[in-house]
């Protein structure tokens, strides 16, 4: 169990330090990338823990308030969002997809996209702000689509050999 929570405590630090240290903004100008490692992180566990047990919505909470306090705004915002993936990927994924870099990136780019114009909907209907759908898919939904899909390609043979080294331990 520690592993587990030194996994998700280090994924979690990642989403700040990867924007404080890729700044992609002075090499490309408009497009901005937002990482979301940690939900990479949390949908590939989802998969590897098992059917019936509550832990990957215990950890959607508590890293959600976490990740409300340190990164956004709105409280409540990211626990929910965080349940909903798991609850998505929980009922209508595990056990039909198979646990491969393909079929995990393509899920991971459908959370991604889905969690991403949530944020974007709630930001443009409680702010001010108004950006338009094709600048928000143009400058900032495509560019965090590569950015996140690069990153799992690079640490998607690290999770899944942690996760089965904790499925093989709690069977």
């Amino acid at each position: 169990m520690i592993r587990l929570l030194v996994i998700f405590i280090t994924f979690f630090f990642m989403d700040n330090l990867l924007v404080l240290l890729l700044p992609i903004q002075p090499l490309v100008g408009q497009y901005h990338v937002i990482p979301n490692v940690f939900l990479t992180c949390l949908v590939i566990f989802v998969f590897f823990e098992r059917t019936h047990d509550r832990r990957p919505y215990y950890l959607a909470i508590v890293f959600g308030i976490l990740y409300d306090v340190f990164y956004a705004g709105v409280i409540g915002l990211y626990p929910v969002l965080f349940v909903g993936c798991v609850f998505i990927v929980r009922h209508f994924f595990v056990g039909r997809t198979p646990i491969n870099l393909f079929s995990m990136m393509a899920l991971m780019f459908g959370m991604i996209a889905a969690t991403q114009w949530i944020v974007y909907f709630l930001v443009l209907t409680m702010t001010e702000s108004r950006m338009a759908f094709m600048h928000f898919f143009q400058y900032l939904l495509f560019p965090t689509l590569i950015f996140n899909g690069l990153f799992m390609f690079a640490t998607y043979p690290f999770l899944t050999a942690q996760f089965r080294k904790y499925k093989k331990k709690y069977e």
